[in-house]
């Protein structure tokens, strides 16, 4: 929408309140709220804002480092100015948890901070009194200390520079006061208390709520900051602001998952024969998709925690050697005794960063990093020499389960006139979500596996030769002719 403008218009409230909304609800909001995807906490370099940490020097304290965020009316939630939190441990009992909560807040403070002397002389530091304030005669404003004894709404006499003025009135001398601005109505009328202040200021609030359970939010309009509860008097801050970035949804998207979904590392591990007979012989193939971590080291840091492996296994790489980086960006990082898990964010080599660290997914002796699916399935062709050939053998097994067995059969080549001596065996995998959530079939990585003869071989083309003519025992060997 637009207002039309011209000679001879008379604008009142309603017409400046329609203009006002043509730029804002009907304008660049209508604009902006089609173009975020989630909204919440703004991310700088280090994902700072709003970062909560345990204060140093005091044991109840939590600072809230400042930051921006933005909610679904596309409000500015501004923390100018770090600031402290008390939760104190007395408070909580059982299962008991402190909450922070973050949404908008409003307030008509003007920037910066200012002295007011006996005689009225205002001194501003940080302050703009030219952009804010007019002086006599010129219709004057008046302005409101945040004072318990300076209590009155005070005319602006003069401005002589954006941190210097003087006030009429008299006045007991302050310092280090938040000042906010009277608007200039009609002479004799009285406004209402909530017009007179005409400056409103995007601000912020926290509370602090007690519970067992994670509080129920308005969804885009309240941002959980963190979790606090005492173990052994020792504060646990568990940072939640990764669930609540701007742009950034924690649910991962459908683009996203379908590029999560490709596991750079699903491999054959080993082919053995675990039986034969006179037909033909059973072959076990061990298969992995994930990383199984045996030692490690965490570190704090300023936008959350690293994770260093100083020990783990894998068939695909060799982890003594440098890992790509990102590789197991978006993964999870997981305790298979409690079945916790950790997000993470990103990985560089053999440090895993994690915005939100769930402390139970570091607490076992059971760790592993797998792809965020429930399971993984694993489709195994066998090229010739079974019924059906070119059907898979279909395999399901949880994600949690990094190393698994699965079992085919291969006829010798004198059980069926058209088997062969030689048999390509094909390997597929696909992802499975929640519900039905599935995802397309991906071909093995390119590595080595322990073949049934004791050498080390590499895959191509996801697959590998079986040379079952060799297996035969001659004994056995029949002649068709």
């Amino acid at each position: 929408m637009d207002v039309k403008f011209s000679n001879n218009l008379f604008l009142a409230v309603a017409e400046l309140n329609k203009f006002k909304q043509s730029l804002g609800e009907n304008g660049w909001k209508m604009f902006a709220k089609n173009l975020v995807k989630q909204f919440g906490i703004a991310q700088n370099t280090g994902n700072t804002m709003f970062l909560p940490v345990p204060k140093s020097g005091a044991s109840e304290v939590v600072t809230i480092q400042p930051g921006i965020a933005f909610d679904s009316d596309m409000n500015a939630i501004v923390l100018e100015n770090a600031i402290d939190v008390s939760v104190p441990a007395a408070q909580l009992t059982g299962n008991l948890k402190y909450w922070l909560i973050l949404r908008h807040a409003s307030n008509h403070y003007e920037k910066g901070t200012v002295n007011i002397s006996a005689d009225g002389a205002l001194t501003g530091t940080g302050t703009d009194f030219l952009s804010v304030l007019r002086g006599q005669p010129d219709f004057p404003t008046k302005i409101r200390l945040e004072s318990q004894v300076n209590i009155g709404d005070y005319e602006v006499v003069a401005v002589s520079s954006s941190t210097s003025a003087i006030l009429a009135g008299s006045f007991t001398a302050e310092s280090n006061l938040k000042y906010s601005v009277v608007g200039t109505f009609t002479p004799g009328f009285i406004p209402n208390e909530d017009n007179s202040l005409i400056y409103e200021y995007d601000s912020y609030e926290i509370e602090v709520r007690i519970s067992t359970e994670t509080p129920t939010l308005d969804d885009g309009n309240e941002f959980l900051i963190c979790s606090v509860n005492y173990v052994n008097t020792a504060m646990e801050l568990r940072d939640y602001r990764v669930e609540y970035m701007l742009n950034n949804p924690y649910v991962q998207t459908l683009d996203s998952m379908k590029e999560l979904s490709k596991d750079k590392i699903v491999s054959l591990v080993m082919a053995s024969i675990v039986s034969m007979n006179d037909k033909g012989i059973m072959m076990e193939l061990q298969l992995q998709h994930g990383f199984k971590v045996l030692n490690f080291e965490t570190n704090i840091l300023s936008s959350g925690y690293a994770i260093d492996i100083t020990n783990g296994t894998c068939n695909y790489i060799d982890t003594s050697s440098v890992l790509p980086n990102s590789l197991f960006k978006g993964w999870y990082l997981l305790n298979r005794d409690t079945m916790s898990y950790s997000v993470i964010t990103d990985s560089n080599n053999k440090r895993l960063f994690i915005t939100e660290l769930n402390p139970d997914s570091v607490s076992g002796t059971d760790i592993v990093i797998v792809p965020p699916f429930k399971e993984i399935e694993y489709q195994i062709t066998v090229g010739n020499n079974v019924p059906s050939p070119g059907v898979p053998y279909v395999f399901k097994f949880g994600i949690e389960n990094i190393n698994n067995k699965v079992v085919i059969p291969i006829l010798y080549k004198t059980e069926g006139e058209s088997f062969s001596d030689n048999v390509v065996v094909s390997m597929k995998y696909r992802m499975i979500g929640s519900g039905t959530d599935k995802y397309q079939l991906f071909d093995f990585a390119v590595s080595g596996f322990d073949d049934y003869d004791g050498v080390r071989k590499s895959i191509a083309n996801s697959s590998f030769n079986v040379p079952i003519g060799t297996i035969q025992p001659a004994a056995e060997v029949r002649n068709y002719s």
